[in-house]
């Protein structure tokens, strides 16, 4: 994540071309990953995108680009402007707030609204509430912090499973076999110096966040960004979300860790008592 003058690894990311052959499955519909890559592609410009710009950015022919795009313009998931720019339509909204609502725990995040708001407080950062999605997270909650400093992150954003405090305390209870089913997915070319280049790197610092109950993005993600997160577990003790603080590094420091994984750890069990999970024990 980054604050707005810098931006984060995710934003303004190119678009995904589809999956190559062999990450097909043996039924896949290329027309309905290009669709759906088109999509994707977007949902990630704010001014939409002309033809010619998702041409380039998913190496699509110029008439693949035409047929799909007219294909969704016509069933109502795009609009195209006057300058022949295509958004996003009300009816992916519609679509996403369906699915948020059919998600298992997904009260997770009306449950954890005023245990966010009080860490906010407490802490004096920037909050987050994500999720696990594969190999990344997505926001579910952001309540910002005071000051000046605004991150560049928001409800619905998605980033890299093991760049992120967020998403490192989610991973590091995952099954060692799904985490090295993973492996493939994430880009251990991505973030900074100090970000894991290797699934045993990763494996060496999950292990750690296991036993100090929490995680720390150590400007990982971005250089200057420090993030401190704690898992939540449901009432079959599955860890289902995390929790999170973020500031600028030289604010998440020395004698200012241990206090803050005190308050996030604190937080995060406070949300899966109410989710029904099991009283940690004190060791």
């Amino acid at each position: 994540m980054a604050t707005t003058s810098q931006r984060g690894p995710e934003a303004g990311q190119a678009g995904q071309a589809p999956a190559s052959d062999e990450k097909r499955g043996k039924y896949s519909t290329p027309a309905v990953e290009k669709a759906f890559a088109v999509l994707e592609l977007i949902s990630r410009s704010n001014q939409g995108l002309r033809m010619v710009d998702i041409v380039d950015g998913l190496g699509l022919p110029k008439s693949s680009a035409f047929v799909l795009l007219n294909a969704l313009e016509q069933l109502g998931y795009l609009s195209r402007d006057d300058e022949g720019r295509y958004r996003l339509t009300l009816r992916m909204f519609e679509l996403g707030m369906r699915a948020m609502r059919a998600m298992r725990d997904t009260d997770v995040a009306n449950i954890a609204v005023p245990h966010l708001e009080r860490l906010r407080d407490a802490a004096g950062m920037t909050v987050h509430l994500a999720r696990r999605d594969h190999a990344s997270v997505v926001y579910l909650l952001k309540i910002d912090g005071p000051g000046y400093v605004r991150f560049d992150t928001y409800v619905g954003k998605r980033a890299a499973l093991h760049l992120t405090g967020v998403g490192k305390a989610i991973a590091a209870y995952l099954p060692p076999a799904e985490l090295e089913g993973l492996a493939s997915d994430l880009d251990f070319t991505r973030g900074t110096s100090k970000s894991p280049k290797s699934l045993q790197a990763l494996k060496s610092n999950l292990k750690k966040v296991r036993v100090n109950g929490y995680a720390i993005d150590d400007e990982e993600e971005v250089a200057g960004v420090r993030c401190i997160a704690a898992p939540i577990h449901n009432h079959l003790d599955e860890v289902i979300a995390s929790v999170g603080v973020v500031g600028l590094a030289h604010n998440i420091a020395g004698a200012a860790i241990p206090r803050l994984a005190a308050s996030v750890i604190e937080t995060a069990h406070a949300i899966s008592a109410q989710l029904g999970a099991p009283v940690p024990v004190e060791p």
